[in-house]
């Protein structure tokens, strides 16, 4: 009991009769506590029922119900209203429990759920966990983390980019707001770092979400009518993607004016290319001075490896399953495997400053409002990546 709690009312002295305390046997206790009957309280005093009436009476009967009427019982949704200190809680600064944001507001403290009852706990990886003030930042970081992807490291590993380059930026983005007195909530940094730097770990993903999304149309993904059942359209798409792969025809564009192949030039290319890094989205990269002039060529090449996955996807099971997902590897060998054919046709006087013009005229195109339309690695084989300089 703390020294500032109130003293409970000692039960009243006993009658002169009473044998309390006084050191007389069990058997001298009985015979006189048969003198005292219930009812003798005294109405209006608050103290232990229970201990007092077996002070008095070692035979447990039950206490005046005269008696019991009278005890005022204490209120217990008002005990409820106690404050932590009463209650003997303290908040743990150190410590950020799961799930739960360290507040930083008046009244509030970190340690319960804002969650209704029932409803699933939101996670600290997903956006809608932090707010919207810091969704615009991780919008910016979002922006240079692509940047860096598409002109440095096309596909770095997820756990190395996370802890490494997509913390960085994350910092260096905190630095910029600092720097023009930009304001976010407070309490979240860096408690939630490595959940931060996730969020802007999504470059490949979203170029894959937009690949899915225009390859069917732009590659007739299609089955045929004579499909009727599930497996058979399966079956259908199994067959027409390896087609598309097949030579690298998926790579090329319509043939021009003087009956040559365009290389790196099918629309799927193209559409993906200004659907990802030309949108109107904060997190567009036409807002750099080097996507301006013209499309990167490792930009191109990027978009060109993940199509090229997102293919062998389709030859694989027909469809695109849910928890299917990118390999850093596949990517990584795909794109390294296509450098060389477009540093050949770079390299080539014909097929060379024509392919330059077309990057050039895809980003003028973006420039100028352009709004886009909306398992194990199996063996690559090389005529996935075959260019023809007629």
């Amino acid at each position: 009991m703390q020294a500032d709690d109130p003293v409970l009312l000692q039960p009243p002295p006993s009658s002169p009769q009473s044998n309390l305390g006084s050191g007389t046997s069990d058997g001298d206790r009985c015979d006189n506590c048969q003198a005292h009957h219930p009812g003798d309280e005294r109405a209006g005093v608050d103290y232990d029922v229970l201990n007092h009436h077996h002070a008095r009476d070692c035979h447990h009967h039950s206490p005046s119900p005269s008696y019991l009427s009278t005890i005022s019982l204490p209120k217990l949704k008002k005990q409820c209203t106690s404050t932590e200190d009463e209650l003997g809680l303290e908040e743990d600064n150190s410590e950020v429990m799961p799930g739960t944001p360290k507040l930083t507001g008046q009244g509030h403290h970190a340690k319960y759920s804002k969650n209704p009852k029932g409803s699933q706990p939101v996670k600290s990886l997903t956006a809608s966990f932090f707010p919207p003030l810091w969704n615009k930042l991780f919008d910016l970081a979002k922006a240079q983390m692509q940047f860096y992807v598409a002109l440095e490291e096309p596909a770095p590993q997820h756990e190395v980019a996370i802890q490494g380059q997509c913390s960085e930026i994350l910092f260096e983005v905190l630095a910029h707001y600092e720097e023009k007195n930009l304001e976010v909530k407070a309490g979240y940094y860096p408690w939630y770092k490595l959940d931060m730097a996730k969020l802007t770990h999504t470059f490949h993903s979203e170029i894959k979400k937009a690949a899915i999304q225009i390859i069917p149309a732009q590659y007739q993904l299609f089955p045929p009518p004579s499909a009727t059942t599930e497996a058979d359209h399966h079956r259908a798409i199994k067959i027409r993607a390896e087609e598309i792969l097949k030579g690298g025809a998926y790579l090329l564009g319509e043939v021009d004016a003087q009956g040559k192949t365009s290389n790196f030039a099918h629309d799927a290319l193209k559409y993906v290319c200004l659907a990802v890094y030309y949108s109107n989205s904060v997190k567009s990269l036409c807002q750099f001075a080097k996507f301006q002039q013209y499309v990167p060529y490792k930009v191109l090449l990027l978009v060109a490896a993940i199509i090229h996955e997102v293919l062998c996807i389709y030859k694989m099971h027909g469809f695109i399953p849910k928890e299917s997902k990118l390999s850093s590897e596949a990517l990584d060998s795909a794109f390294n495997t296509m450098v060389p054919k477009l540093e050949a046709v770079l390299s080539h006087a014909y097929h060379g400053p024509k392919l330059n013009a077309m990057l050039e005229e895809w980003a003028n195109l973006s420039m100028m409002g352009y709004t886009p339309i909306g398992h194990p690695v199996a063996a690559q084989d090389s005529n996935h990546f075959d260019i023809i300089l007629d």
